[in-house]
This record gives C-alpha cells, sequence and structure tokens, in this order.
C-alpha cells in the first residue's frame, strides 16, 4: 500500500524561527517578532505568546515550550527564566539549545578568529545568576554558521559547523560531571551535515555537504558506528542528495533528491522510496523543495521554492502503508 500524503496547511514564513528547519531536524516552535516571542504548534500555528523586551534587532536562539525560559543575542547573551534575566558578555552568539538540570550550549564565534566556541551556560536560579561553566574551542572552524540540536534524553547536543567552501564539521557535545564539554567529531576528514537525531535519541542523520551529494548516511549515538547508507548513485538519483533530511519517527526517515522531490527512507536506510506531493509539481523546472522538516505526529513541513511566487512553507500529513 502506498503512503497517503495529504496537504493539511500553508504556514507563513519559518525565517527566524528556532530550531532552524533548513537541514531538517530543527523542528521549528518559537519565533520571535517585534519584541513578541510566539510558541509554534506542530502544524507550525500560533500557540501562545510573551512580550520580552528584547530590542528590534535581538535573534531568538532557544526557547522553552512554556516560554519561560530562553536565549537571545541581543548585543549580548540574553538569557531569561522565571528567576530573572542575566546578560552574559557572550558576543555574536549565533546558536543554542535547552538541556536538561538547568543548562544550556551556546554557539559563538571565536572572536580572536580561531574557531568556534561551544558555551556551557547555567541558566541560574533567583539565589545564582546565570553563568558559562565550560567551554571548548572547535579550531579552524573560521566563519562557521552554527546549527545545535538538542539530544532527545541525554545531556547532548549535535553541533553542525558548515563554513561554505571550505567544509564542515560535525560534532557530538556531551556535558560531563563538573560540569564540563566532551567534544567528538564525526567523521573527521569528512564534509558532512548533521541533519538530525532520531526520536529515541539512538541515530544520528548524516545528509551529504553540497560539495558532494553523493552518500546520506546513519550512524548509533553511543559509539557512532555506522549503520546503514545510502548512495544517490544506488537510489538512482542523477543530481544527488540535499543536505535537508529528518527523521519522520523512530523507524522512517526523509530526504530530499535533489531533482525529484522527497525519499521515504527506513531507519538505517535499507530501502528508500520516492514520495509524491500532491499540491508540488516538480516535474516543473521552476519549483524545487529546499528543505523537509518532520513536525511530530507524522506531519512534516517543505519549503518550496515557486518562480514568480517566492518560497512557501507547506504542512503535510502522511499515512504509511503496511
Amino acid at each position: 500500500m502506498e503512503p497517503s500524503i495529504e496537504l493539511v496547511s500553508v504556514a507563513p514564513s519559518l525565517e527566524g524561527a528556532v530550531p532552524a528547519a533548513h537541514f531538517g531536524g530543527g523542528r521549528p516552535r518559537f519565533r520571535l517578532d517585534d519584541g513578541t516571542l510566539s510558541a509554534l504548534s506542530e502544524r507550525l500555528e500560533p500557540a501562545g505568546s510573551v512580550t520580552t523586551g528584547l530590542s528590534g534587532g535581538a535573534r531568538l536562539l532557544a526557547a522553552a515550550p512554556d516560554l519561560g525560559t530562553w536565549l537571545a543575542e541581543d548585543g549580548e547573551l540574553a538569557v531569561v527564566t522565571p528567576a530573572g534575566r542575566t546578560d552574559l558578555p557572550v558576543a555574536a552568539a549565533d546558536a543554542a539549545c535547552l538541556l536538561a538540570d538547568g543548562l544550556a550550549l551556546v554557539t559563538a564565534p571565536d572572536l580572536d578568529e580561531r574557531g568556534h566556541l561551544l558555551l556551557l551556560v547555567e541558566l541560574g536560579t533567583a539565589a545564582a545568576p546565570a553563568r558559562v561553566v565550560a567551554e571548548h574551542l572547535v579550531r579552524d572552524a573560521h566563519d562557521a554558521s552554527a546549527h545545535v540540536l538538542a539530544h532527545p534524553s541525554a545531556r547532548a547536543a549535535l553541533v553542525d559547523l558548515p563554513m561554505g567552501q571550505d567544509g564542515s564539521f560535525v560534532l557530538r557535545v556531551d556535558v560531563t560531571a563538573g560540569p564540563g564539554l566532551a567534544v567528538t567529531e564525526l567523521c573527521p576528514g569528512e564534509d558532512v551535515v548533521g541533519a538530525d537525531i532520531s526520536p529515541d535519541g539512538e541515530r544520528i542523520l548524516l545528509t551529504p555537504y553540497p560539495s558532494d551529494p553523493e552518500t546520506a548516511r546513519v550512524l548509533r549515538w553511543t559509539d557512532l558506528s555506522e549503520t546503514g547508507r545510502l548512495s544517490a548513485a544506488d537510489a538512482g538519483l542523477p543530481i544527488g542528495i540535499d543536505m535537508s533530511g529528518s527523521f519522520l519517527d523512530d523507524d522512517h526517515l526523509l530526504l530530499v533528491d535533489i531533482e525529484h522531490g522527497l525519499l521515504l527512507a527506513t531507519r538505517d536506510l535499507t530501502t528508500s522510496r520516492p514520495l509524491t506531493l500532491p499540491d508540488l509539481d516538480l516535474s516543473d523546472d521552476d519549483t524545487d523543495i529546499e528543505w523537509v522538516c518532520a513536525l511530530g505526529d507524522r506531519t512534516f513541513a517543505v519549503g518550496a521554492w515557486y518562480a514568480g511566487a517566492g518560497r512557501r512553507t507547506l504542512v503535510h500529513r502522511i499515512t504509511l502503508g503496511r
């Protein structure tokens, strides 16, 4: 039985929403607009908001579902909890995620231009303000644009540091006792994209870097061993596999075929099949899928580009065949 896909809604632009959707794993749940922090539902519909007092140029980095805790770049690193706001002297923070036990992982460029910084932040309490408790310098990660995904259950994260034509770093970052940071590079010497973590936390999806769109692979979280791979050649994809990919659930994931659209694959990439979206005619050279992102409950969004009409965010629901 073929999978059945229906269009649920056309959502507003996700520009500035966090976690960022363009790699696939960042299921967007929050956005900041003129100082108002809003939550988004699994269908990307408004689900509550608060006024932040942030400047118009502030950039949201991370937030909690109840909107009581959030981090933003506002000249410095603004850390807000129910206990109050602390501004930390961190310049140009570019990504963050909230972790368990009142911690957050924040990334920022190193002002001495040695690379990119990973900062472990204690969010603070009424008795003790927020502070940076550990840091790690990723050397040679120059001019990177960071992307961070929190592990769903461990005090850990997946950090992607793409550097354009200079390649990329993908890192597993674990919080250690102390607390401190243990940083492990995935696929050293190769340029890959850390696209997503499976909902059960057991798998990492790595998609190909744009300079070589040939192979997607899945690694086991615990030991980073490879559990499966899919090559564009074996899948009959003449142009290749895009960098955007997402776990639909623990057993299925979505990839983007650069030429033809979406692929549905099993969790370890042992099988894959093309998906047809009822609202997108990808035979038209003026229409493209730019990214895909699972949202939960068998729903997913795609960022579509239409020549003459611009970008649209389309939310779909999929029913899988037996």
